[in-house]
């Protein structure tokens, strides 16, 4: 068995021959027998990463200040698609992403964020649309709230 110098994986995804290993500020790549093939780092500012997914070919990244990053994995080299992206509008910051998954053809992210409304927090479903650059929000209320 071969090993893989790692020192702290948040995530590993292995997709055909490659294995992907999220860490607190960036990915790497490697073969399946642990030989780096690409090194891709995150700014500081854009916080450690959250959490990822992956979806047929393609991987969605998100860290702890609300930054979205996806990438298609489906080349030679991870190739990021878009750019990264604030989980926000021109108003500010639509809340604080908890969990972000990514359709089958990597262009719509479903994020589940904490929002204040009404000075209670509420978990409210987006969709960021990758093609449009904007994000969709759905509210469900309680039916039995009165």
């Amino acid at each position: 068995m071969n090993e893989f110098a790692i020192d702290r994986a948040l995530n590993l995804w292995i997709y055909k021959e490659n294995v992907i290993i999220c860490q607190d500020y960036g990915l790497i790549v490697t073969s399946l027998q642990g030989h780096a093939k690409q090194s891709l780092s995150f700014p500081e500012s854009e916080g450690p990463l959250k959490g990822s997914n992956r979806n047929n070919n393609f991987l969605v990244v998100y860290t702890t200040n609300n930054y979205l990053r996806i990438y298609d994995l489906s080349r030679r080299e991870l190739k990021q698609v878009g750019v990264t992206r604030k989980f926000e509008d021109s108003k500010g910051p639509l809340g604080e992403n908890i969990f972000c998954n990514i359709n089958c053809d990597g262009s719509k992210v479903s994020i589940i964020a904490t929002v204040k409304i009404n000075q209670s927090y509420q978990t409210v479903l987006f969709v960021y649309d990758v093609e449009v650059d904007a994000f969709h929000q759905y509210v469900f209320g309680n039916p039995f709230a009165k």
